[in-house]
């Protein structure tokens, strides 16, 4: 295999591309009946019944990524795959081929064959009688700390790797044999044949915009990649930077606060009708009604600080490794254990992400509306006129059997909001080879000690939930009537000035409330402290008369000199109407400018990427009218000063700088389904980025 690929890699790339029709007669005259569809672990356990045994599905579960879908529809996976394996020794797949079946395992459907006291060894290993090597424990003074320690494998599991790794190779020689038809055998393996140099990588990344589920989808074909703390440092520290924003922007964005309950009120169950149509009896009085909006008011406040403590704890036990890892570089060897204080910060954030993902899964749990066996009182009547979508039943598949218990595993937790930032970060622990197949067995001998870890963290978020909304702040904050009516999409007038400016009042009186109820439960946090101590409010000023030009006469003498000045009389209009934004911008723009502590540079940029950024941080004005920023246009933009764009889960996207003077990366949502950011979210994405960068629109201007 290594053979073929040094000297005709660059020919195989060339032919697999263009034998469109003939890709799936090579894969099937490798691998006859290979498995359609994607996943096909997941179809076989869907279409399981009653009598059947995972051998007869057996390949599924043992050869996930082996399928006709993921090959035919990506023509770069199958290359991938090739070089992969043909230019890096098989010991470096040990730990993958057997976590590729993990599902198969978990569901029992794949149980290894048992041999007792004895160990199978693969890692450095690079011989045909030294690779998967058979040690009795009797034979070896090392043989049991090997199997305990996973850098040896269980005989069970290890021939398993073997069965893989030989249906595998004998597939993509046999693919290179069809390719490459006309090269005989021994010449495909001559020795004599000059090696040519490594193509050029061919994964769907390098040619746009960084894509997670490409990532995703590439990697059972790729090396497996090693632990980056780096990269997880730079997703929780922008995700920590999302809660901080997210909990400033309900502090001082009126519209966004009564935007937040109002979707969290559609989503309490008191909102749906019983079977007779009837309202819920939270509505059936006024004093219900205000328990009703306690709630409403407490749970999104309460979970918005909660978030931001438990990314500040990720964060602080992830950056607290990356020093360790720094401190016991010279120490760290695949050969011995990790020291004791760098092993423990890895099973404290283990067991802390376990525990943290606990929260993202009961909330999706209470709010998915498709029935439950636990949901007994809600009765959900279809409608039987919507089409049959297969990525809808797909969906709902997917949640319910994430919601029974005796199948959840982490493992299938799929970039679901925060729950696939948890995993992520679970997954990247999982690469840490060979240490990290260790980490179950050891945390479970220190388990008191990482338990009392956990509940320091989980005791600070205590005051949080014990605070309560009712009262005067339940009056305040109840987001009836106009009295958060935030008219900031629309010209700057005197009545649109003060409906702001009164929505901005209200909104203060009841975070003065709020914070009176905070500081009497100690739930002001040091890190709460410091995040509200280092920001100002942005605070729309009174309204300002537009200064208006003096009217004067004009006599029939003056037309002609009128006419020759023409030009400069366009000036003047064009400078009254600055005089007028210029009242409006300086005191809406001072906030900004009085709390910029650096100099910032100027970014010369194209039209298109200057018109995304004008209107993210547009100047509001009596004449003007903000506009949108197509979502296309917004990368567009970020790209051209020097960031990188990685779709992650769902709507997100994480921006992360790497030909800038900044280090720390940032997150926005992609808007739905219009593609097209409006102005009241492209305005709090210009206050996140002057929160993060210092940045204004004075910095952008046309290259």
């Amino acid at each position: 295999m290594n053979s073929i690929i040094e000297r005709y890699e660059a020919t195989i790339q060339k032919r697999w591309i263009k034998k469109t029709k003939e890709q799936r007669k090579i894969l099937l005259a490798a691998w006859p009946q290979m498995s359609t569809s994607h996943r096909p672990d997941f179809a076989a356990f869907k279409t399981k019944t009653a009598g059947q045994t995972g051998n007869s599905r057996r390949d599924a579960y043992i050869w996930p990524c082996v399928n006709l879908e993921d090959f035919l529809k990506s023509k770069q996976l199958f290359l991938l795959f090739l070089n992969s394996r043909g230019r890096n020794k098989p010991d470096a797949f040990a730990h993958a081929d057997l976590r590729a079946c993990r599902f198969g395992l978990t569901s029992c459907a794949l149980v290894p064959a048992f041999l007792n006291e004895h160990v199978m060894m693969f890692t450095r290993r690079h011989t045909p009688e030294t690779y998967g090597e058979l040690i009795a424990w009797d034979d070896h003074p090392e043989a049991f700390q090997w199997l305990r320690s996973q850098r040896g494998a269980h005989p069970g599991e290890g021939l398993s790797i073997l069965s893989i790794r030989e249906r595998l190779y004998g597939f993509l020689v046999g693919c290179c044999k069809t390719i490459l038809h006309e090269i005989s055998e021994d010449t495909l393996i001559d020795p004599n044949v000059s090696i040519q140099p490594e193509t050029r990588s061919v994964s769907g990344n390098e040619t746009g915009l960084v894509l997670l589920a490409t990532t995703a989808a590439e990697a059972p074909y790729r090396l497996p990649a090693n632990l980056d703390l780096n990269r997880l440092e730079s997703l929780i520290a922008a995700k920590l930077s999302a809660a901080e924003d997210h909990v400033w922007a309900l502090r001082e964005d009126p519209g966004y606060f009564a935007e937040t309950l109002l979707d969290w009120k559609e989503h309490r169950q008191e909102c749906l009708p019983d079977t007779l149509d009837r309202k819920h009896p939270a509505f059936s009085n006024s004093l219900q009604e205000r328990i009703f909006w306690e709630h409403v008011i407490g749970n999104p406040i309460v979970s918005a600080l909660v978030m931001v403590e438990m990314w500040g704890s990720t964060h602080e036990q992830i950056v607290t490794l990356q020093l360790l890892k720094e401190k016991y570089v010279d120490s760290v060897s695949s050969d011995k254990d990790l020291p004791e204080e760098y092993a423990l910060a890895f099973y404290k954030l283990h067991h802390h992400l376990q525990q943290f993902s606990k929260g993202p899964i009961g909330a999706l749990k209470a709010g998915l509306s498709h029935p439950h066996p636990t949901n007994t009182k809600i009765q959900v009547t279809k409608r039987t006129s919507i089409p049959k979508d297969q990525s809808r039943d797909e969906l709902v598949w997917i949640f319910m059997t994430l919601f029974d218990e005796q199948q959840l595993h982490l493992a299938v937790t799929n970039q679901i909001s925060d729950l696939s930032v948890f995993s992520q970060c679970l997954y990247q622990i999982e690469l840490y080879q060979p240490w990290a197949a260790t980490f179950a067995t050891e945390m479970a001998a220190k388990e008191d000690e990482i338990k009392k870890e956990y509940l320091e963290t989980e005791k600070s978020f205590e005051p949080y939930f014990r605070t309560r909304f009712g009262g005067l702040i339940t009056s305040l904050g109840t987001p009836t009537g106009n009295i958060f009516r935030y008219p900031v999409y629309k010209r700057r007038t005197q009545d649109n000035i003060e409906a702001m400016i009164q929505a901005e009042g209200h909104l203060d009186s009841f975070w003065r409330a709020v914070d009176q109820e905070l500081a009497s439960n100690g739930a002001i946090s040091s890190r709460l402290q410091k995040l509200l101590s280092q920001r100002m409010l942005q605070r729309t000023p009174e309204w300002v008369e537009p200064a208006k030009a003096p009217k004067t006469r004009v006599s029939a003498s003056d037309i002609t000199s009128i006419s020759r000045e023409k030009t400069s009389m366009s000036k003047t209009k064009v400078r009254t109407r600055g005089l007028a934004q210029l009242a409006s911008t300086s005191s809406e723009a001072e906030p900004l400018d009085q709390y910029r502590p650096d100099a910032q540079p100027t970014f010369m940029v194209d039209n298109r990427a200057l018109k995304a950024f004008k209107t993210i941080f547009f100047t509001p004005s009596a004449s003007s009218q903000p506009g949108e920023v197509a979502w296309g246009d917004f990368l567009h933009a970020m790209s051209s000063i020097g960031f990188t764009a990685e779709k992650l889960y769902g709507s997100v996207w994480q921006f992360t700088p790497t030909k800038l003077d900044v280090e720390r990366s940032i997150q926005f949502h992609e808007p739905h389904p219009c593609g097209k950011i409006p102005f009241t979210i492209a305005r709090r994405y210009g206050r996140r980025l002057d929160r993060a960068y210092g940045w204004h629109g004075g910095m952008f201007v046309l290259g």
